[in-house]
């Protein structure tokens, strides 16, 4: 029997895949528990109206994803540090230190705020010495954004006589 899969099903398929199946399978457990539905003319026609919708929602989800990594280039996230004699960091930079810093810089309240949170920044090992490094962050679906870091020395203070 024909089917198409109402959702994804380890060892068969995906949702929307068009799978032949045993009857049984199919009559018995399948389709009872709504995992999958006969093929059917009308439920292809379900099925193009569907995977048009999801493409469109997909495309618009991709736009809104190069939006940001277009925002996320245009800023370049600043670390004051403090620094032994020999400018050596006391504490390193890492992922969440960055994140914090992306959401400082875009805003909280930025219309982007719900996908700033499920960033993905790929940093081999954290930041320890002063410099420019240049940090790529996944997005989701595909998009990687670079990210300029300047980490410099906490500027002293003049010690007051």
């Amino acid at each position: 029997m024909k089917i198409i899969l109402l959702s994804n099903i380890k060892g068969l398929g995906n949702k929307s895949d068009v799978k032949m199946v045993s009857d049984g399978y199919a009559r018995n457990f399948l389709i009872p528990k709504n995992l999958a539905k006969p093929v059917s003319p009308k439920n292809l026609k379900e099925l193009e109206a569907q995977k048009i919708i999801s493409a469109k929602k997909e495309e618009k989800i991709k736009a809104q994803f190069n939006q940001i990594k277009k925002e996320i280039e245009e800023i370049e996230v600043e670390f004051k540090v403090e620094v032994g004699n020999k400018q050596e960091m006391f504490a390193s930079i890492n992922e969440s230190d960055i994140k914090n810093k992306i959401m400082e810089n875009l805003g909280a309240d930025s219309q982007f705020s719900e996908f700033l949170n499920h960033l993905k920044i790929i940093l081999e090992k954290p930041i320890k010495k002063l410099g420019e490094y240049q940090i790529k962050i996944d997005l989701s679906r595909g998009v990687t954004a670079n990210l300029k870091i300047i980490v410099k020395p906490l500027s002293a203070e003049p010690s007051l006589p």
